[in-house]
């Protein structure tokens, strides 16, 4: 089974459902991409692939945990 699979049946939702709602509560990319087991550069190409970059927040919008020099 695929990661996205295995992420739509964990989630209920698809791939870019998922990566939509962890960008909308302001997670980062490698916040998101470690929660769901991805490879950075990976994730980073399927964001293109599916443009779900236009979902994540500048830095200064992100959660504070996500946000360079502040863990």
């Amino acid at each position: 089974m695929t990661k996205m699979a295995l992420i739509r049946k964990e989630y209920g939702e698809s791939f870019k459902e998922v990566v939509r709602g962890y960008a909308e509560m302001g997670y980062s990319r490698s916040f998101t991409a470690s929660t769901l087991g991805i490879n950075l550069s990976y994730f980073r190409q399927l964001c293109t692939r599916f443009d779900l970059h236009r979902h994540f927040k500048p830095q200064g919008q992100m959660r504070r945990e996500c946000r360079q020099g502040t863990n």
